[in-house]
């Protein structure tokens, strides 16, 4: 599983003239907390843009957990600039909350954002923000600001995920806080003979949805949790054993498998298909420089067995369309 910790650079528009070397995230961190010692690492989302256009990248943090940097209407987005040795701290802007955009104009010299805000009489309203020497700070377009052709660098929270699914007489009650950092599933089940304790466990991304089966035909349930992170599907899955304890189901990684992997490049889809569990993903050709899928799709039908090490899930059929 890939570090949860990444940066992305969202567009070419957000990298272009970047030619410094980025900073690393113990630099931004270290950064950060000379402005705040109370910020962890996982109290903030980054962003980079280079804003002044003088080929060294700056950062852009928001603060999406507890800090004392934070504000009662909002939390504080923090711009750092480059200098191609390490990032110092241009300006703290209180009160911001997602989405935040990075604006196609710029002002004395630096891209104009459009930020997230509360108003006096508490609704949210998007603020045109432009540097005027020193600071960022509220323009001419106050609270009317329209984002067109300006990129998101900081999307609109995900509300958290709670859902119960019941089969068999067993519930599972999943819930995720769809924190972009740091994000956990706790799944809660009922109606096990012995262990009815929460199990919680941290992910990459976010749940989409959650279906039950029992594609053993055992008489007891299991539960498939999918989560996505913008680069396809992942599974998260539990049996419950002879209706007394959870235990985890695995899915070996698919590059370990010669056979079927040839032409993967992710992008997965995963439903409950009768007795087994089915695996969509497109094919890419075998050349690493051809980034366009083949037009055809291959598919995996998984069957749940009990090994040695706990219950896995393997591939039973293999099929392209």
């Amino acid at each position: 599983m890939k570090s949860f910790r990444q940066i992305f650079c969202f567009s070419a528009l957000l990298c272009a003239g970047s030619h410094a070397a980025p900073a690393t995230l113990s630099q931004i961190h270290a950064s950060l907390q000379r402005i705040d010692p109370s910020i962890k690492p996982d109290h903030y989302d980054l962003a980079r843009a280079d804003l002044d256009a003088d080929g060294k990248e700056d950062v852009l943090a928001l603060l999406v957990g507890n800090s004392s940097a934070g504000s009662p209407n909002g939390s504080t987005l923090f711009i750092l600039k480059g200098n191609g040795k390490g990032l110092t701290n241009l300006d703290s802007v209180k009160g911001v909350q997602a989405p935040v955009y990075l604006g196609t104009s710029v002002t004395n010299g630096y891209r104009n954002l459009i930020a997230t805000v509360r108003d006096e009489l508490g609704a949210l309203r998007l603020a045109a923000l432009s540097f005027d020497g020193g600071n960022y700070t509220s323009n001419a377009g106050g609270l009317n600001a329209e984002p067109k052709e300006d990129e998101v660098i900081f999307p609109e929270p995900i509300p958290p995920f709670d859902q119960t699914a019941i089969l068999q007489g067993i519930s599972f009650r999943v819930t995720s806080p769809s924190l972009k950092a740091g994000n956990t599933i706790t799944i809660t089940p009922g109606g096990l003979v012995s262990d009815n304790k929460p199990v919680t466990v941290e992910i990459i991304g976010t749940v989409s949805r959650i279906e039950t089966g029992d594609i053993d035909v055992d008489g007891s349930p299991e539960i498939y949790i999918y989560t996505t992170d913008g680069e396809g599907t992942s599974l998260l899955a539990y049996s419950a054993n002879q209706k007394k304890s959870l235990s985890q189901i695995f899915l070996p990684a698919l590059t370990d498998d010669d056979e079927n992997a040839h032409g993967y490049r992710g992008h997965d889809e995963f439903a409950i298909v009768e007795n087994s569990l089915a695996r969509r993903f497109p094919i890419f050709p075998e050349e690493p420089g051809d980034m366009q899928p083949t037009g055809k799709t291959r598919q995996l039908q998984y069957q749940l067995q009990h090994g040695e090490a706990g219950w896995l899930l393997k591939v039973g059929k293999a099929a392209e369309f």
